[in-house]
């Protein structure tokens, strides 16, 4: 049986295994641009579309992490030195890949990638920062340190990872502005080890608590003391690993236990709004087999991808809302000839990373998956109801009005919540609904129009609304929280008080 124990050193770059387990703890990603040369996609009625990532020259390559550009980060095998092939990042997209670093005997790996194009990794043991429009930057280790990696940034650019000291101890870090980097702390252990931060400055990631146990975490920074959120582990498990967590703050990753024997076993799981969920709970054992599932990446929509055993090979999976793990070979054409072993990420358009093997080698092949009628999202903003001046049915504006406040009531409905979804700061209203001129929303609930849902009334300055003689419509623009967010816009009729009435034309004598 694979190991999929995480709680090793950061010396992947000495030991080029396809461990599944060792993976799970690596979690490394990348970008740029290359030509390696991809095969052409197997896609047709309605199967993901599979695209071979070719070699930096080397028999193996893993594929991590792809952007919403597309844009894919990983590792792979380059020319032969000293003892073995040299590790090295590369970057690219679905027509091929290169090496981020051409030339260079140092090994690297390329850990992350934003949808800036900014990638974070490790180059000769230290962590770094590169692309999206800057130059190459080393992070540097924390107090005590000789080594570091980062292994995730956002899009503000703060990176987490960690700095470990000759495999005594590991520690997880962040870096923000490209510091030295903080030390997150622990969970009462020795060691923790940051794995993802998403656009909301959370951190998720795992660390030994003070029975000596892996535990997964939640952590955001907000004055700089605050602990580490354990996630807890399924029933009857004693360790958790969280891996990725996406911009709504959902983690994954997995839980572990061992028995007598200590014969490992791992299972995929997701921490969210509802606590702990086994992903792998609804799928059939077959005969004897221990179920075995680790879960790697989510995107925003929630659709969480890994690896899991079948039989007795390790194959990728798919797992989404309505909670059934899938083999994504299943989702594959027929006779595609390859074997897709782990999926290590996603993005917002169901893009999918890992690698895999072709039928009759044993050398990892990084491949990418474009699910079947990839469509562009909405841009366009959905409109939604409001009710200007609510319990008035003369919606009036005072040009004249120095200090005037407008209400305006967001109305809620079946499919919209405007308490809880509407992000208030984003709203504007006015003649043309750009216009900047929000004073505070109310804390109180009210249902406005009566059809037992709670609306959101907030007040606008009525001079700032721009509005002018023989303006009939208000315009109220907003988005919704969510970190995708979208856009929405609604209208309602206005009266504009003082304003002269139209003047008659005479006909000259």
């Amino acid at each position: 049986m694979v190991s999929t124990n995480p709680k090793m050193a950061e010396d992947k770059e000495d030991n080029v295994k396809t461990s599944i387990g060792k993976r799970a703890s690596v979690l490394v990603f990348l970008l740029f641009f290359g030509l390696a040369g991809s095969i052409p996609a197997y896609g047709q009625d309605g199967k993901y579309a599979l695209y071979e990532l070719g070699t930096l020259g080397g028999p193996n390559t893993y594929a991590y992490d792809i952007n919403d550009a597309g844009q894919i980060v990983g590792v792979g095998d380059t020319t032969l030195y000293r003892e073995g092939w040299v590790w090295q990042a590369f970057s690219g997209t679905k027509e091929g890949i290169s090496a981020l670093f051409p030339g260079e005997e140092a090994r690297s790996s390329a850990n992350a990638i934003n949808n800036d194009g900014t990638i974070v990794g490790n180059k000769g043991g230290k962590a770094f920062m590169f692309g999206g429009g800057s130059s190459f930057v080393e992070l540097g280790v924390l107090p005590g340190a000789g080594a570091s990696s980062g292994l995730s940034i956002n899009s503000g650019k703060k990176v987490v990872g960690y700095s470990w000291n000759e495999g005594v101890w590991e520690r997880g870090a962040l870096w923000e502005n490209a510091s030295s980097g903080n030390d997150i702390g622990t969970l009462g252990g020795i060691y923790t080890r940051a794995t993802s931060v998403n656009n909301l400055d959370q951190v998720a990631g795992y660390s030994q608590n003070e029975g000596g146990s892996n535990r997964a975490f939640r952590w955001k920074k907000v004055l700089g003391t605050e602990p580490l959120t354990d996630l807890g582990v399924l029933d009857g498990f004693t360790d958790s690993f969280g891996l990725r967590i996406n911009n709504k703050g959902t983690v994954v990753g997995y839980s572990q236990k061992y028995d007598i024997y200590w014969n490992e076993t791992n299972l995929a799981c997701l921490w969210g709004e509802n606590g702990i969920q086994e992903l792998q709970k609804n799928v059939l054992r077959v005969s004897e087999t221990v179920l075995q599932s680790q879960a790697f990446g989510i995107n925003d929509a929630g659709v969480v991808v890994g690896t899991h055993l079948v039989g007795t090979e390790y194959r990728a999976f798919i797992w989404d809302s309505d909670n059934k793990m899938r083999d994504l070979n299943s989702l594959l054409p027929e006779n595609s000839g390859f074997l897709l072993v782990v999926a290590y990420a996603i993005n917002n358009k169901g893009e999918i990373v890992g690698y895999g093997y072709k039928t009759g080698s044993t050398d990892a092949t990084a491949f990418v998956l474009v699910p079947p009628e990839t469509k562009d999202p909405i841009v366009g903003p959905f409109p939604v109801d409001i009710d200007i001046r609510p319990w008035n049915s003369q919606n009036k504006v005072n040009l004249w009005a120095r200090w005037g406040l407008i209400p305006v009531a967001i109305l809620s409905d079946a499919d919209f919540n405007a308490l809880k979804e509407v992000d208030r700061q984003s709203l504007t209203f006015g003649r043309t609904g750009d216009e900047d001129s929000l004073a505070f929303c109310m804390p109180w609930k009210w249902d406005v129009n009566r059809d037992r849902k709670k609306d959101l009334i907030c007040y606008f300055h009525e001079k700032a609304t721009g509005f002018k003689c023989g303006d009939t419509v208000g315009t109220l623009k907003g988005k919704t929280k969510a970190l995708k967010a979208e856009p929405f816009e609604a209208q309602d009729q206005v009266e504009i008080i003082p304003c002269p009435p139209p003047r008659k034309h005479h006909r000259g004598k």
